[in-house]
Formats: structure tokens, C-alpha cells, sequence
């Protein structure tokens, strides 16, 4: 074992400030190895991953510990001393745990979820383990959302939010240990509880022309998942419990005031795959607040739709009347008051983001964004009258129905504001920056555009390449632009089947090379990615139940092409999409 990557780790250790220290247990308890399929900086810069790693430290009959993907120059040192892959805590191995849990995020670290089994010495193939070997379980959005790509290589999943379904997970395992149970035996009590989904309990046919023929649930399985939501997110605070230099939010206490968006827009999952909306109790919210405070942390609220927390102006005015500064993770543009503006002032706050999202009032009206251009720039004005005067704008090109004039439009829209920056900037004596990102759209499940194809990657770059024209000598602007191939990948992962699990092991034969993956695969990834789906076609996501009707996203679809709008959800009284 590599005497460097030990040290690496506790110096890593050391570093941090933790809420909790890990508990002192009674007896042998069961070992869960909680892994983050990206760096350590991205890894605590995740609430999510963060709470979970909290929640199972609190049960007296489970420890937890943490691992990450080694940075180049300690993976390489892995490789050197075949030192295999160690927890943070305790510089243990992995493949000495009782259970490896995965918390996946985004699509692209499936990848890298092969290179952590891999290194270790856990065989990917989930056919190839039994008893002897940790039981692989995942959970994160991913899982919210497609899980089948990664399918060939996880246990079992857990579809669902985790102050919910964890318990139940956790009760299974307390009475079936997993190093000591019969595999299939553990997976017949698994099966019984909502949420979790054990992939080789299932078969899926496919027709002549690729698309799934049928899905049959096998061995006593149910015909559908139920993602498992929380009612009452008072239950826990999500809040951080790990503070650390190394990410990126290192001077900030994290607190979730909100879960789920009732907006709706049609490209986004946040605004149905985690519905109904539901709001964090004030007092709850003030009294972490205060626990920051004292010491001497900046409060990050924390919520896809923020803005429409019901007493975020108060909420936001005591905490400051504490002593307090705070950010807020989003806010939409046309609810940038003046008073919330001087609130980010007053902490400090040199940044503004807002996301415009779409090129057009039409194509806004078609994500369901519902922002003409004379809004935007009236917000715009409120946020560099406060004397804030850098912004960082979100949009998106390659959307549905999108055309090159309304792309021009970026660069008009962006002219038109960088108009008024210069204006606030000769008023208070100095000059702002602008930065632009511009990121592709990619179809992702659960939402009204799942159907929807990706643009071609020659449109994309062309599209690009308009913006470029007309921005690239703009002085006091920034241009940052999502790469079209990995856009291209992204919808790869998002939309695939089962068979993608060929595709990541060649991937991760290749050393990461998708490039020469795709080459020696025997499908055609434009299948995946170029085509607009049926109607009635099964999609590969299906079997997930997450409460909202197909045929409400299809007629959120349609809408969307006929350029109409719908209202943000209004709990209780709304039932239209099914979740409620």
C-alpha cells in the first residue's frame, strides 16, 4: 500500500471541519463505502451527497465512510504500487466494505463509476458478483432519471429521495447483512420495499427496429418502481456538514430551503422529477442559519425555485439583522426586486446570474419560460442600479423549433444589456464584465421535450460560430460555450437502454476514449441521440413511476410546439399532471 496516498488522505482529512465526527459504534457495524464518482472537490461541493453520508453516520447499526475519484497524479500512484482505491476516513479499502454506494449526479461520471469499481478490485459486471463482494447500490439524480445505461454493472438501485427510502434500505440490511445473506434471498426482501429497483429481477425485449418491445418483471418483481418522495422535508435539515477549502462553495454553509419547482419549464427535470413543491420551515431554516453565523460562515440557500419560497424576503432580512450574509442558489430574473438585489449587496455579492435560457420571446414561450426581452432588461437595470455590476447570463441553443435568426438574437440581446452595464458603469466609475454561458440543449426524461432529438452537431457549431461572430471582440465580455461532443455524449447516456452497458465497457477499456468506444460498438449511437421518439414508443425510463402522467408531458409537448404557456403549478389546488 502506497505510503503517499495514505498521507494524501489524512492530510485531506485533517483539512476539513466536520459537523460530526464519525461515531463511535457498539459491536461490528455494517460498513457502507460511500463513493462520489468525480473529484473530492466536486464531491463536497454536493448537498446531497453530504446528507446522505450524515443520515446513515446516524444510525447506531451502520458506519460510513467516503471515497472519491483519485485526482491524475494519485491515480496514477494507484496504479504504480497497486495500491487499491481507500475511504477518506479510515484509508481502508473499499472492496473490504459490506456495501459500495454510488451517488451519481450527472451522466457523464457513469464512466467513472467503472474506473472506481475497477480500482477497487470489484468485478463491474453485476453477474460476476454474490456474496463475497460489497452489494453496488446507486442513488443521485441519474437514478431519478435513466438508470438503464449503467444497469449491467449496479445491484440494485434507490429511486428515490433519501430522508424517505434510506431507512427502509438500511432496516433490510440490518436484518439480511450483505456479506452474510444468500444474494438472491437479499433481493427477495429488497424487492418488497417501494423504491428500489434490482435490474436482473427484469428481462427487456427489443423489435426490428431497435426500439423496446417489452419489459417484464421477473421473479415477483413489480411491474413499476414508485420513486419514493419525502411529504415533510422538515423532517431533516439539509444543510452541510463537511466544510473544506477544496470546493467549490468553501466559505459557504449550504441550506436547502426548498425541494422541487413548480415553473415547469419544458427542457428542465427540476421542475417535474421532483414535484410536488415543497417548502422548508422558517424557524428550522434560521436556527442552521445561526449555527453559521456563529461561525462566521456565509449562508447558501439552497433550491431549484427559490424566489418562490413564501417568506423569502423576511427570511432573507433576519438573517441578515443576525449578523449573516447570504447567497441564493437561483433566483428567476423577474423576481430580482430591489430589495432582494440589496440583500445579495449587503453580503457582499459582486455576481449576479440570471438564466435568459432561450434566444427568442417565441422560444422562451416554448420552454414554458414565459420572459419577453423588455423584462429581462428591466431586471438587468434593477441589478446595475444596486452598483452590481458583473452579470453571468445562462442560455441555451439547439432548442426545439430554434432557428439562426433567433440565435442572432443572442447576440442583439446581449448588445442591449452590455448598453446599460456601460451606462451604471460611467455612474459609479468603474466597469463590469459580462459573462456569457451558453450551453446546448440536451433531452432529458421526465420532462415534455423527452421525445425530442438533439440538434445536429453541424447546427450547433454553426449556431456557435454566429454568436461568435458577432460577440467575440465585445470588450468586458466573457464567452463560455458547452463543447457540442460532449452535449452529444450527454444525450447518449441520458436516453440509452441496457445495451449502453456494452458502450461503458469499452469506454472504460479505452482508458475514457469514447471516441474509439463508439467505433468498435455495435450500435448506432444515433439511434440514442438524432431521433424523435413516437408517441407510444416504450421508452427506456418508463418503469419508473414517478407520479406524472405520460400524457400530461406529450400534451406539454404539443403546447410547446403551438408556442403556448402553462401556469406554474398552485399546491393544493392543482392536479392536472398527476403527481398530486
Amino acid at each position: 500500500m502506497s505510503e503517499r496516498l495514505v498521507r494524501n488522505l489524512q492530510r485531506r482529512l485533517r483539512a476539513e471541519s466536520v459537523k460530526s465526527p464519525l461515531p463511535q459504534k457498539i459491536g461490528r457495524p455494517i460498513e457502507v463505502a460511500l463513493l462520489y464518482p468525480n473529484g473530492y472537490h466536486l464531491a463536497m461541493s454536493s448537498l446531497g451527497y453530504q446528507s446522505v453520508f450524515q443520515q446513515i453516520n446516524e444510525d447506531p447499526d451502520f458506519l460510513c465512510e467516503r471515497a472519491f475519484l483519485p485526482d491524475r497524479r494519485d491515480f496514477e500512484e494507484h496504479r504504480r504500487t497497486g495500491t487499491p482505491l481507500l475511504t477518506l476516513e479510515r484509508q481502508r479499502p473499499v472492496y473490504d466494505f459490506d456495501v459500495v454506494a454510488f451517488s451519481i449526479s450527472y451522466e457523464m461520471d457513469e464512466v467513472n463509476m467503472l474506473t472506481l469499481l475497477d480500482l477497487a478490485g470489484i468485478p463491474l459486471d453485476r453477474r460476476e458478483r454474490d456474496s463475497r463482494y460489497p452489494l453496488v447500490v446507486a442513488g443521485g439524480a441519474v437514478v431519478f432519471l435513466n438508470p438503464e445505461p449503467i444497469s449491467d454493472f449496479i445491484d440494485l438501485f434507490l429511486v428515490g429521495e433519501a430522508e424517505e427510502l434510506l431507512p427502509e434500505f438500511l432496516d433490510v440490511l440490518r436484518a439480511f447483512p450483505p456479506r452474510q445473506s444468500e444474494r438472491e434471498m437479499l433481493f427477495d426482501r429488497l424487492q418488497k420495499v417501494p423504491g428500489i429497483y434490482i435490474p436482473s429481477r427484469y428481462t427487456v425485449t427489443y423489435d426490428d427496429t431497435g426500439r423496446i418491445e417489452q419489459r417484464t418483471p421477473i421473479g415477483g418483481a413489480p411491474p413499476k418502481v414508485q420513486r419514493r418522495l419525502v411529504t415533510d422535508i422538515d423532517r431533516r435539515v439539509n444543510a452541510s456538514t463537511v466544510f473544506t477549502e477544496e470546493t467549490e462553495f468553501s466559505d459557504m454553509h449550504l441550506i436547502e430551503i426548498a425541494r422541487g419547482c413548480p415553473w415547469g419549464c419544458r427542457f428542465c427535470t427540476a421542475g417535474f422529477i421532483y414535484l410536488p413543491p415543497r417548502y422548508r420551515d422558517e424557524e428550522k431554516i434560521l436556527a442552521e442559519a445561526e449555527r453559521a453565523i456563529a461561525a462566521g460562515r456565509k449562508i447558501g440557500l439552497v433550491g431549484p425555485a427559490i424566489s418562490d419560497y413564501p417568506t423569502l424576503d423576511e427570511l432573507s432580512r433576519k438573517i441578515l439583522e443576525r449578523g449573516g450574509k447570504l447567497s441564493y442558489s437561483s433566483l428567476r430574473i423577474d423576481s430580482l426586486y430591489p430589495e432582494r438585489i440589496g440583500y445579495l449587496k449587503e453580503s457582499g455579492q459582486r455576481t449576479v446570474t440570471v438564466a435568459v435560457e432561450a434566444a427568442s420571446p417565441r422560444l422562451r414561450d416554448v420552454i414554458n419560460k414565459g420572459l419577453s426581452d423588455e423584462a429581462i432588461l428591466e431586471s438587468v437595470t434593477r441589478i446595475l442600479d444596486s452598483g452590481t455590476l458583473n452579470l453571468k447570463i445562462y442560455i441555451m441553443i439547439g432548442l426545439p423549433t430554434e432557428q439562426d435568426d433567433e440565435v442572432a438574437g443572442i447576440v442583439d440581446l446581449t448588445m442591449r444589456i452590455r448598453e446599460r452595464l456601460l451606462e451604471a458603469g460611467r455612474k459609479f466609475g468603474r466597469i463590469g464584465r459580462i459573462t456569457l454561458s451558453i450551453n446546448n440543449f440536451v433531452p432529458k426524461p421526465f420532462t415534455p421535450f423527452q421525445w425530442c432529438p438533439l440538434a445536429p452537431l453541424e447546427t450547433l457549431k454553426r449556431r456557435k460560430e454566429i454568436i461568435l461572430t458577432g460577440l467575440r471582440r465585445v470588450p468586458n465580455l466573457r464567452l463560455n460555450f458547452e463543447s457540442p461532443k460532449e452535449s452529444y455524449l450527454q444525450a447518449l447516456l441520458s436516453n440509452g437502454d441496457r445495451r449502453l452497458g456494452a458502450l461503458l465497457r469499452l469506454v472504460h477499456r479505452f482508458e475514457g476514449n469514447f471516441t474509439q468506444a463508439l467505433k468498435a460498438w455495435e450500435h448506432d449511437p444515433c439511434f440514442y441521440v438524432h431521433r424523435q421518439r413516437d408517441p407510444d414508443e416504450i421508452l427506456p425510463w418508463d418503469f419508473i413511476e414517478h407520479g406524472i402522467e405520460k400524457r400530461y408531458l406529450f400534451r406539454e409537448y404539443l403546447k410547446a410546439l403551438k408556442e403556448r404557456t402553462t401556469v406554474p403549478c398552485m399546491i393544493p389546488l392543482c392536479h392536472r399532471c398527476g403527481v398530486c
